[in-house]
């Protein structure tokens, strides 16, 4: 089995909020006041081609966010109550990258990760659901808490899928984003850094790779 951190991945398609500059650090004399609450869907799409397997892997990652804008002084918005909802994460047997043939896998794992993109807002679980927090290398914020969940599928099939319907995954803080007059304020981005590992009999080879699920109101 291939190390976990190497990647072979094409981008598909990204269907979440431009990419614009980075959220800022808060302004000493910033106050928020009662906003508006928005929800924003998100869909991620990567194909890995595994030559030790001979076919290709489709991860997909969609959910929504939710989260609460202000006005703050100046230009600054301001996010707060922020939410992934219904996080999930699908892996799609192809015979190969770009195609629509499928194929078939014996055995599957996923294991989603989350974490705020700008490094400010820390990710929270409810006790007892399945998420868990581990504090892992990332590519924004070097080492950081992170929302976690591993699942591990067996038997022949051409998907496995982990849901999460009901079991958001929550951040405290607050964010602040611009100001500007010339471009619209930055957009709240989330991270998800997902790892797969499949499998066809006796091999197998694992993917990781880090998305990001940018949304604005």
């Amino acid at each position: 089995m291939k190390g976990a951190t190497q990647v072979r991945a094409a981008t598909i398609a990204v269907a979440v909020g431009a990419l614009t500059t980075g959220l800022m650090s808060a302004p000493a004399h910033a106050a928020a006041a009662k906003g508006e609450t928005f929800t924003r869907s998100y869909t991620l799409v990567k194909e890995f081609n595994s030559k030790p397997l001979k076919r290709c892997a489709r991860l997909t990652v969609w959910g929504s966010v939710t989260f609460t804008r202000t006005q703050g002084p100046g230009f600054y918005l301001i996010y707060k109550n922020i939410k992934v909802n219904n996080p999930t994460a699908r892996v799609s047997a192809l015979a190969k990258c770009g195609s629509k043939k499928s194929s078939t896998l014996t055995k599957g794992t996923i294991t989603q990760r989350w974490y705020e993109s700008s490094c400010k807002a820390n990710v929270k679980v409810a006790v007892g659901f399945p998420w868990a927090v581990s504090v892992e290398p990332t590519v924004e914020c070097g080492n950081r808490r992170v929302g976690k969940r591993k699942t591990t599928y067996t038997g022949t099939a051409k998907t496995y899928t982990q849901y999460n319907s009901g079991r958001p995954l929550s951040f405290t803080g607050t964010l602040y984003a611009g100001p500007s007059v010339k471009q619209p304020p930055a957009p709240l981005c989330l991270s998800a850094k997902p790892t797969i590992t499949i499998y066809a009999k006796s091999k197998s080879d694992s993917f990781t790779t880090t998305m990001k699920a940018c949304v604005k109101p």
